[in-house]
């Protein structure tokens, strides 16, 4: 079994729906993801649903800027204890 991950933080300028395509095993390793998704490349919809799908459920948006968001996602069974 592989190694579970803590946090990590995605902010690539844009890039981040290429990111999350092609790094699902390692995405689905970690406990809390933080992504900043830059809007006039990816829609925050698709990220969600596509980490969704590895079991991680969007908890918080961090911040909401005109052009990006910032979201926190953390594994299932984790939610819970992750909120405030």
């Amino acid at each position: 079994m592989a190694t579970s991950r803590g946090c990590f933080k995605i902010d690539i300028e844009g890039s981040e729906g290429h990111f999350v395509d092609h790094e699902l095993d390692f995405i689905k390793r970690c406990k809390y993801v933080v992504i900043e998704i830059h809007r006039w490349l990816v829609q925050p919809d698709d990220v969600r649903q596509r980490l969704e799908a590895v079991g991680l459920r969007l908890t918080k948006v961090i911040g909401n800027e005109q052009d990006a968001e910032v979201h926190l996602y953390v594994r299932e069974g984790l939610a819970a204890r992750a909120r405030p």
